[in-house]
């Protein structure tokens, strides 16, 4: 998904109250529109990328759209480039690769690379890669690039957004910082464990950055994480935050933080392996909890079931929100429980079509539960929820 600001903003030099009130806009406008493909115009109106194109006085037939990879305005040219890879993906990647190797304007190649690498133009990856790595370029343009490869599930420009996160931000480029701490929650969910303590490390340093819109972020982003080693950093911080209301919002952070110290004992977070899948075929769900509690605790239950791990509620959705979940059948065998200690993670995979039903071609949403203690209902603890898609 892709929001477009149809207004000129200076946010390098003389915008760092802008960026601030922009970081925090961009918060809510995502949890509006997070499904939708919109532009927002100067006065806050949703359109579709058809309607804007037609709002420019270009049709949307297949033709008029790739002649507008020309036109003048780059806002017109990023949106011609999505409205094109999305409606005639088969027919986009030459007249894409044409228009994003002779775009001037870095922001809209970067999104054009986006599009192109969307429906498998390997041209865009590489643009990507070349730009999330391109000193010459503004940090936040780098980001962006790096932003594009997050979403496309690689991690080739991880290293771009470290980079920024270990450095003050620029007074004249603060939203690099800010949208390299946005991005942290998708590159540390599929982080090994050491990984994920130097990036969560790299984020409550942050909390210490000059620039107020970053310490924000970055109180927030903790917050998101739920991980309780940042209460005490979070804490410290807000007894020496200058701004009173960043230090506000700080402290509504460390009660959500809180809140998972008392309540959350563990986390746990589930990857597929693929995901896409063809109908019919099986695909390994990957689980992890880890141990964030003061004391040992069991990973998972002693009884192994040939349908699934009976330690966790598997819930399986489609895209109109029908439930698709299996009954485990309880057929197995009795082993003594695993123990983790704390700060420890422990690994298990189930066979996903065992669980949910996923014979019909659509769109699926996955999360796991687990009770605490095991089997209780009045406390749960919930996954991270993913999305799986299954094709004819």
């Amino acid at each position: 998904m892709r929001i477009q600001l149809q207004c000129t903003l200076a946010c390098r030099g003389r915008g760092r109250r802008i960026a601030l009130c922009l970081q925090t806009s961009f918060l809510l406008l995502f949890a509006i529109v997070a499904a939708a493909q919109v532009t927002i115009d100067g006065e806050g109106r949703l359109h579709s990328p058809e309607e804007f194109l037609k709002e420019h006085h270009v049709s949307t037939a297949k033709p008029d759209v790739i002649t507008a990879l020309e036109a003048d305005d780059p806002e017109v040219r990023k949106v011609a480039a999505e409205v094109l890879s999305r409606r005639w993906p088969k027919d986009a990647a030459a007249p894409l690769e044409s228009a994003m190797l002779q775009e001037i304007d870095t922001p809209t190649r970067i999104l054009m690379a986006l599009d192109l690498a969307k429906i498998g133009g390997r041209a865009g990856s590489k643009m990507l890669i070349t730009e999330c790595h391109n000193d010459d370029q503004w940090a936040s343009t780098r980001i962006l690039a790096a932003r594009s490869m997050t979403e496309l599930h690689d991690d080739s420009c991880v290293d771009s957004i470290l980079e920024t996160l270990r450095s003050d931000s620029d007074p004249q480029d603060t939203l690099a910082k800010v949208d390299a701490l946005n991005l942290v929650p998708d590159i540390i969910e599929h982080s090994g464990e050491q990984e994920y303590r130097n990036i969560l490390d790299l984020t409550m340093n942050a909390l210490n950055d000059p620039d107020a819109g970053v310490r924000l972020t970055a109180s927030i982003t903790l917050g998101h994480l739920g991980d309780i080693s940042a209460i005490a950093p979070l804490e410290a911080a807000i007894t020496s935050e200058p701004d009173p209301n960043i230090s506000s919002a700080m402290l509504g952070e460390l009660k959500r933080l809180k809140g998972f110290e008392q309540s959350d004992p563990f986390r746990i977070t589930i990857k597929a392996s693929t995901e896409q899948i063809v109908a019919g075929t099986e695909t390994e769900l990957q689980i992890e909890v880890l141990n964030t509690s003061a004391k040992p605790m069991v990973a998972r239950s002693g009884f192994q079931v040939y349908d699934g791990d009976p330690t966790y509620e598997y819930s399986c959705h489609d895209a109109s929100g029908n439930s698709v979940r299996k009954e485990i059948t309880m057929v197995g065998s009795a082993h003594d429980a695993p123990s983790i200690k704390p700060g420890e993670t422990y690994p298990s995979t189930v066979l996903l079509n065992r669980v949910c039903d996923l014979s019909q071609p659509g769109q699926y949403e996955i999360q796991l539960s687990r009770g605490v203690p095991m089997g209780s209902h009045d406390h749960v603890v919930k996954s991270n929820a993913i999305e799986i898609t299954v094709i004819p």
